[in-house]
């Protein structure tokens, strides 16, 4: 980048006097004030604040569907996902949010948990595509719906899992949106935080 700044010098004619105005740390200021990060804000159209709107969307998607279900759940965060040390997780699993339960899916055999969380998986992307009219999902929800419906007790289908829960989230819609603006501004709620 600053190449190119100082670089303009050579785009000049010899026909052309320099300006002695130019200063290429003024303009290489400048050009880094457009992508410096900015307070996040509802109102902001840029790529970062739309995604963080996207991510809370769809996890405030989720919480509404754990309530509706009953099931429990500790946190919800849209801050990238972290490892127990604290650092950022590099596997791909997820680069948004998650609402982090007490229990894994691992554990879950039982028809009505099965069912519950298939819904709640569902949650995310139905969320996305009910405020936004399109949902990009996400790859932790997918594999979580994928391994529950190859359970032998699961006693519902895929789309029986999204039906249910664009019903859920259509009967929530305020509570999910004030979730999703509450996410967006706090980054992490704790369940009593959504209740």
């Amino acid at each position: 980048m600053l190449g190119w700044l100082l670089g303009r010098r050579d785009d000049l004619d010899g026909d052309e006097e320099y300006d002695e105005e130019f200063d290429p740390d003024a303009e290489l200021d400048e050009l880094l004030d457009e992508d410096a990060p900015h307070e996040v804000s509802l109102d902001c159209d840029c790529d970062t604040c739309d995604e963080r709107w996207r991510t809370a969307v769809h996890e405030a998607g989720h919480v509404v569907a754990f309530h509706a279900l009953g099931e429990p759940f500790e946190y919800v965060t849209i801050s990238p996902d972290r490892d127990e040390d604290e650092e950022y997780n590099t596997d791909g699993a997820s680069n948004g949010g998650h609402v982090h339960m007490d229990q894994g899916t691992d554990d879950m055999f039982e028809p009505d948990e099965i069912r519950n969380y298939l819904i709640i998986g569902a949650a995310g992307v139905v969320a996305e595509e009910a405020v936004r009219g399109v949902g990009t999902g996400g790859a932790h929800d997918e594999q979580m719906i994928a391994e529950l419906l190859e359970r032998p007790a699961c006693p519902i289908d895929q789309d029986e899992a999204v039906a249910l829960a664009e019903e859920i989230v259509a009967d929530h819609y305020d509570e999910m949106i004030g979730i999703a603006e509450d996410l967006f501004e706090h980054d992490t709620l704790s369940y009593t935080d959504t209740v």
